[in-house]
């Protein structure tokens, strides 16, 4: 007897019933030494993103894309790639084995050829049919060894990466994308900076009516062109605005002709202006309220102006035009030369405490002395026909003007001379110590600003004589308490007690026939009695009186002008008369107490923002005559209920109405 070398093939004998050779098959099978399923190594297989979804080991993953077959849009995704046994792979042969008389066997030694060992695989159990177009369901592997192994991937997925190396690659593909977007975002932030330096390093540039101009990173701003400055700054390269405090320094170049009204008054810093031959012509106050200019130059060859000193002049220097208002000096002597001081000349001369007049000297501009905190009296020779001095304060030859009162005394009333009639603008411009004025009872006109920011004064009880007030007489006047309108006067001027947060009543006269814009706005009144010869009501004319409870507007009123009673907070009821066209553009803005309003059948128009805010408006009754309704007119009324219109739907749907007035058009009612 042959053996085979395996001691348990060798003691086996075979007993059974079965024929002898399904018998001896049977006895080879079970004396077949036990192999353990042998794993291959792991293949690098191409991953597609855009066909496989991330998935598990035994996981079914779907591709994307839609058109492939269902029953061949699956596969698996294999985390391991076991060797299946395979019967035709290593068939049995009956010469392998020599069986004696005792019905023991020899298993012949087979030639070995280099074939891995495979696993022994069970029968697979009966399975139901699958249903065509629906894929068999996969099971999960079984921890028992002798399960056969999953079926190895076909051709058409033998590329399928395991979930393993699937997740591994959607990492590393994050971990690449995020930085490329590092890169991009050091990029960007590199581009930002180096343009921010380039911007900071370059200035700005842009257009001023038909000029351009520069401005250096030092404060250095060109203008060029040729024809006029006009309009305002327009910036067309820089990073936002340029803060006009940085202009130290403004050079005008040959070709401009023109420089407007306050061109550089906000340029608080600004020390040194030159002006080119071209420029003929130079608006009122255009260097005025710059404070910091200590140095003025015109070039030689202007044939209209001049310079002596950095102060500027007309060509034959019989003008003064402006001061260096930055300069140190606190005297100043008018050149014989001189005839005419120009308006607002000195504005803003803050270390300005004396001025001489020369004997030529024969008008002063208005509001020259404004802004000159520190001035404390005038000098005037001896010789000089038409200007005089009285205790420092400066007056025309007779005494009948008083021309500037300086604001650096220290007194706290004036009384006024009998001969003196007529107070210039900006006389008193900012004399806050001063709390009592006594007018003399011949007086006539009080001009524009004349008592301007005199904060400490508490009355001015003007006489019955005074036929003008100038705009702005008393603005500003924080402590004035009381003030009587003269009867003469038949027009309020604009923004005559404008800012007088301590005035409580005002009187009009009953011949008064229109109020300026903004004549009461910011005062502390809370009720005013509008005499029925007033036709006009100038904007803003009582804009931001938060006191004012009751209004009813006369009979010859048509327009409630803009921002009339703009934030008029305490304001609940307003009457508006039968002769009222148009509510104009925020006229009732924030008028958060206002209740009901009825608009005539006068009224055609609603402006833009007219009742915006209006939170306590709960009625309102609107007439046929109406044909639009501005933007946000009656936005933010959330307590409005009832918006009564007498026109039926029909009427309405002529009207025009604009966008955001949600809450009208949910209260609206017809009848």
């Amino acid at each position: 007897m042959k053996h085979s070398g395996n001691k348990r093939a060798d003691n086996i004998k075979v007993h059974s019933k079965l024929p002898p050779e399904a018998a001896r098959q049977e006895a080879i099978r079970e004396a077949r030494p036990q192999v353990k399923p042998v794993v291959a190594p792991m293949e690098e297989i191409p991953f597609d993103s855009e066909k496989l979804t991330l998935g598990r080991p035994g996981d079914v993953v779907r591709p994307a894309d839609d058109h492939v077959p269902e029953e061949e849009n699956f596969f698996v995704v294999q985390g391991f790639k076991p060797v299946e046994y395979d019967e035709k792979a290593a068939p049995i042969k009956e010469d392998d084995y020599d069986i004696d008389d005792d019905g023991d066997f020899e298993e012949e030694e087979p030639e070995v050829e280099e074939v891995l060992p495979v696993a022994v695989k069970k029968p697979a159990p009966e399975r139901r049919p699958v249903p065509e177009n629906r894929p068999a369901p996969q099971r999960r592997p079984s921890q028992d060894r002798r399960q056969a192994p999953a079926k190895a991937p076909s051709k058409a997925n033998k590329n399928a990466r395991p979930a393993k190396h699937v997740k591994k690659s959607k990492k590393k593909k994050r971990k690449t994308g995020l930085i490329v977007l590092i890169i991009v975002l050091l990029l960007v932030a590199g581009v930002g900076v180096a343009s921010y330096f380039y911007l900071r390093n370059n200035g700005y540039k842009g257009t001023y009516g038909e000029c351009t101009w520069t401005l250096s990173k030092d404060g250095v701003m060109h203008v060029s062109g040729n024809g006029r400055m006009e309009g305002e700054f327009l910036v067309s390269f820089g990073i936002g605005k340029p803060d006009p405090a940085t202009v130290k320094e403004v050079v005008i170049e040959e070709g401009v002709t023109y420089i407007p009204d306050r061109a550089f008054e906000k340029m608080t810093n600004l020390t040194k202006v030159t002006i080119p031959s071209t420029v003929g012509e130079i608006g009122s106050g255009a260097l005025s309220r710059s404070s910091s200019i200590t140095s003025i130059e015109v070039s030689a060859d202007n044939a209209t102006f001049s310079s002596v000193d950095g102060n500027l002049y007309s060509k034959d220097q019989d003008e003064l035009i402006a001061y260096a208002s930055g300069k140190t000096d606190s005297y100043f002597e008018i050149p014989e030369t001189v005839a005419t001081i120009g308006p607002e000349a000195f504005d803003g001369s803050a270390n300005i405490e004396n001025v001489y007049f020369g004997t030529e000297l024969q008008s002063v501009g208005s509001l020259a002395f404004i802004n000159c905190p520190k001035l404390w009296s005038f000098e005037v020779n001896n010789d000089n026909a038409y200007f005089s001095v009285s205790e420092g304060t400066l007056f025309d030859a007779t005494g009948s003007e008083l021309i500037r009162f300086c604001p650096a005394y220290s007194d706290t009333q004036y009384d006024f001379a009998p001969n003196t009639i007529k107070v210039a603008p900006g006389a008193f411009e900012g004399c806050k110590n001063l709390v009592t004025v006594n007018f003399s009872d011949g007086l006539i006109a009080i001009g524009n600003s004349a008592f301007y920011g005199c904060t400490g004064l508490v009355t001015a009880e003007m006489p019955e004589s005074v036929a003008y007030i100038g705009d702005s007489a008393f603005a500003g006047c924080t402590s004035l308490t009381s003030s009587t309108i003269p009867a003469g006067i038949t027009k309020i001027p604009g923004n005559m007690y404008w800012g007088c947060t301590s005035i409580t009543n005002i009187v009009l006269p009953e011949n008064v026939t229109s109020i300026g814009e903004g004549a009461f706005a910011m005062t502390s009144i809370s009720q005013i009695d509008i005499p029925v010869t007033v036709d006009t009501i100038g904007a803003n004319a009582f804009g931001g009186c938060t006191g004012l409870t009751h209004v009813s507007l006369p009979g010859g009123i048509e327009e409630v002008a803009d921002y009339t009673f703009n934030k008029c907070t305490a304001l609940n009821d307003v009457v508006l008369p039968a002769t009222i066209k148009s509510i104009g553009y925020a006229a009732f803005n924030g008028c958060t107490s206002l209740k009901t309003v009825t608009l005539p059948d006068s009224v055609t128009s609603v402006g833009d923002f007219a009742f915006y805010g209006c939170s306590s408006l709960t009625d309102i009754t609107i007439d046929t005559a109406i044909a639009s309704i501005g933007k946000a007119a009656f936005d933010e009324c959330s307590s409005l209920a009832n918006a009564n219109y007498a026109g039926g739907q029909s009427g309405w749907n002529a009207v025009t109405v604009a966008d955001n007035n949600r809450p009208l058009l949910s209260a609206l009612k017809y009848s």
